[in-house]
C-alpha cells in the first residue's frame, strides 16, 4: 500500500515557523538561468546572480494555515548583472547554509519582483515573499 500523509494546521504552521526562524537575518539571492535540481546542489556555473537582499529579524510574520509572509527586507542597491529573474536561493544569516530554492516572477511565483528584467546597477526590491508548507505530502 502506498503511503500518504496529510498534515494539520498545527503541523504545517510549526514547520513554516521553524523554517522562518532559520531565515532571521538571512540572505536571499535572485538568479537568472536554470536552477539546480535541489537546494543541496551548487548554483550552476551558467546562473547569473542578479540581486542579494538581507532579510530582517524576524524574517517572517507568524504563519497562518501553513503560510508566512516575509517582513520587509533590505533592498539590493546595485544589481551586479542584467537578466530575467527565474529562481532564488535562501540562506541563513551565515550566508553559507542553504534553506531553500524557489521561483521568482511578477506573479504566481514564490517570490514576487516588480520587473520582468533586472538591469545591472538597478535598485531591487521584493514586492512579496511567502513561505508555505502544503498540508498533503506526496
Amino acid at each position: 500500500m502506498a503511503t500518504r500523509v496529510t498534515l494539520s494546521n498545527l503541523s504545517v504552521n510549526a514547520m513554516v515557523e521553524a523554517r522562518g526562524k532559520l531565515c532571521d537575518g538571512g540572505f536571499l539571492e535572485i538568479y537568472a538561468g536554470d536552477r539546480p535540481a535541489g537546494a543541496d546542489d551548487p548554483v550552476p556555473d551558467a546562473a547569473r546572480l542578479l540581486a542579494t537582499l538581507q532579510l530582517g529579524t524576524p524574517a517572517f510574520k507568524a504563519p497562518i494555515g501553513g503560510s508566512a509572509t516575509a517582513n520587509p527586507m533590505n533592498r539590493e542597491l546595485n544589481a551586479p548583472s542584467t537578466g530575467r529573474p527565474a529562481w532564488y536561493r535562501l540562506y541563513t544569516a551565515d550566508h553559507q547554509s542553504v534553506i531553500e530554492d524557489g521561483t521568482v516572477g511578477q506573479e504566481g511565483t514564490n517570490l514576487i519582483v516588480p520587473t520582468g528584467v533586472i538591469q545591472e546597477h538597478a535598485e531591487i526590491e521584493v514586492r512579496g515573499f511567502v513561505m508555505a508548507q502544503p498540508k498533503v505530502e506526496p
